[in-house]
């Protein structure tokens, strides 16, 4: 037990998959009372859970309430989703859900972050250390579908944790400190709610900044040339992927254990005064996932003294984004990351999970050799999309924007000299999009943009394209 929370009062604010978690733990560590906070009424599966833990839920209708909530609990632990900032007065009392794991979970801890490829990343160094590691459970958790709270309670010993972290989950950490820390990129997302794009790196950073000497970060090489991400201070070990061959001078600049980079289709390291090896070719990894994820992947084995295990790769390719399920753990797949399906002569491909620009670009990039239609949409989350739109110029054949953002996304498009249309629904840009392909082409949902205009979130975003296109 810790006596941290002991005879206090703990506030929950949101009851989500960190809520739902959270109410057993803290019950379990001895609190006088547990009171939520959250916006909807409880359901009738929160309504048993709070009945069985004693815990009291404040329906949250105006700034008296919240702020009544916050000056009762002695420790608040708030949702990911819940943006404290006006509230900052009170932080002195927030608590984050990745501080609390990190002092319950004693075993190794492999904690991801990044713009883009995360959740790729996550999901197969999961498997492929389920592979290694056969005795003991690996568990797969944080923004990725199960709460890190809920992952304590998986039952059997888990010898490694692999977490997939957000911004918003790392930007009140305070003593978090991850064996493996891994930032896969940055590109501007979430400004609505952090700001700018320095106060969402900053963010991001807290995955590393409490590090120790033993413990190890891989960072993107241009994050360390262009200082996007302070390691001054950084006490741990760094290690640098990059799409390049290192400079001549780059290590005379860098203070890194070790440098991993592509070079003609071979994944290579460099260890500070010693010599270049070879890790593998990359052509002999499945094409599942892009070379920069194979190369962060080969990274992280090689810090956790791991190698790739070739032949079982190539044999399990079908599998490896669907790390095993350990209970309570959920299965994750690659769904609406590339998802294709054929219909009439015409390659449908769901990329939903597009939710910035730089991931529409890479999808129309890998999709090269065919005419596309793209449809854009969503949120933009307070980026400015018109830099990037000009870059989809002879990418696209057509371009069909949806969303609350349409006419401003197809006036862009204009600008640029590209074919575009504005309409109002997925539906609606679908049918478009299908009466204007032919046999051959290709028509790729790839939004670049958050799904909240129109949909509880990527998942169903994804889920209604395909059910349009089958029964068209």
């Amino acid at each position: 037990m810790n006596t941290l929370y002991a005879k206090k009062t703990i506030g929950i604010w949101g009851f989500g998959i960190v809520g739902r978690a959270a109410l057993p733990y803290f019950s379990g560590q001895g609190a006088d009372k547990i009171i939520i906070l959250d916006k909807k009424n409880p359901n009738l599966a929160d309504l048993h859970l709070i009945e069985h833990y004693q815990a009291q839920w404040i329906l949250q209708e105006n700034t008296v309430q919240t702020e009544l909530f916050l000056k009762t609990c002695d420790i608040i632990l708030p949702s990911p989703g819940i943006d404290t900032h006006l509230f900052s007065h009170h932080s002195d009392r927030f608590i984050s859900e990745a501080d609390i794991f990190r002092s319950e979970f004693n075993a190794t801890i492999i904690a991801i972050t990044g713009s883009l490829g995360k959740t790729t990343t996550a999901a197969l160094l999961t498997s492929l250390l389920t592979h290694h590691i056969s005795k003991t459970p690996v568990c797969l958790g944080g923004n990725i579908g199960t709460g890190m709270l809920e992952l304590l309670g998986i039952g059997a010993p888990a010898s490694h944790a692999v977490l997939e972290l957000s911004s918003f989950q790392l930007e009140y950490t305070r003593a978090f400190s991850p064996e493996l820390a891994i930032i896969t990129n940055l590109y501007p997302n979430h400004l609505d709610r952090h700001g700018s794009m320095e106060a969402y790196a900053l963010a991001k950073s807290n995955i590393f900044a409490q590090q120790k000497p033993d413990q190890q970060l891989i960072l993107p090489i241009d994050l360390v040339k262009n200082k996007a991400v302070k390691i001054d201070e950084h006490k741990g070990k760094l290690n640098i992927v990059s799409l390049k061959k290192p400079e001549v001078d780059v290590q005379r600049e860098m203070n890194y254990a070790t440098y991993f980079y592509l070079e003609n289709n071979s994944i290579k390291k460099k260890c500070t005064n010693q010599k270049v090896e070879n890790i593998v070719n990359i052509k002999e990894l499945p094409d599942i996932t892009f070379p920069q994820n194979w190369l962060t992947i080969t990274a992280a084995l090689t810090c956790l003294n791991i190698s790739l295990d070739i032949p079982w790769i190539q044999d399990q390719k079908e599998k490896l984004l669907r790390p095993p399920q350990i209970d309570p753990i959920k299965v994750v797949t690659q769904r609406h990351r590339l998802e294709k399906r054929t219909i009439s002569g015409i390659d449908f491909y769901n990329d939903s999970k597009s939710t910035v620009m730089e991931a529409t670009l890479a999808a129309l990039e890998k999709l090269q050799g065919k005419p596309t239609i793209l449809l854009l949409g969503g949120i933009s989350k307070g980026v400015n999309r018109s830099g990037m739109i000009k870059l989809l110029e002879k990418k696209a054949e057509l371009v069909v924007c949806f969303g609350a953002e349409a006419n401003n996304l197809h006036q862009l498009c204009r600008e640029n000299n590209i074919l575009s249309y504005a309409t109002t629904t997925l539906t609606e840009a679908t049918a478009l999009a299908i009466k204007h392909a032919r046999t051959g082409w290709q028509i790729l949902l790839s939004p670049g943009g958050a799904s909240f205009d129109l949909f509880t979130n990527h998942q169903e975003r994804g889920d209604v394209f395909f059910k349009l296109i089958e029964t068209q």
